[in-house]
């Protein structure tokens, strides 16, 4: 059995990020689809549609996201219990240590320093999506 689609969905207004995130996204082999919202408050109504049968989901979120704040959203998202074990990659161009702190203190499941070198930060989420949809198709019924 093929393993269900894992919805990507990206909280980030920076385009040049959500351009790259993207590219990496394209050069994985596992069933994919992706979605960006560049604000803290379509994200939240996005999620809030969603429905509840929908397959797995992995977040990627901009600590400081406009309008409602990644911090904001995450917790928001922790509260539904849908999204109770949703992976959340939190990111922030700023690696300052209360930006990481506060990114595990409000349920982040990592933490990711958006790096100025293109390859780095390529490398980084392709390590961290990898490991995600390997756990995930092991969850996946036989």
């Amino acid at each position: 059995m093929n393993p269900s689609p894992v919805e990507v969905i990206l909280g980030e207004d920076n385009p040049a990020d959500a351009r790259l995130i993207g590219l990496c996204l394209e050069g994985l082999r596992d069933p994919l689809s992706a979605q960006c919202y560049p604000s803290g408050r379509k994200l939240v109504q996005y999620l809030e549609a969603r429905p509840a049968s929908a397959g797995p989901m992995i977040l990627f979120l901009d600590f400081f996201l406009r309008e409602i704040e990644g911090p904001k959203v995450l917790s928001w998202l922790r509260q539904q219990p849908q999204f109770a074990n949703t992976p959340v990659i939190m990111m922030s161009g700023s690696y300052l240590e209360e930006v990481m702190v506060r990114s595990y203190e409000f349920g982040g499941n990592y933490f990711l320093e958006k790096s100025t070198d293109p390859d780095k930060f390529f490398a980084e989420i392709k390590g961290i999506l990898g490991y995600l949809l390997k756990v995930n198709a092991a969850r996946e019924p036989a």
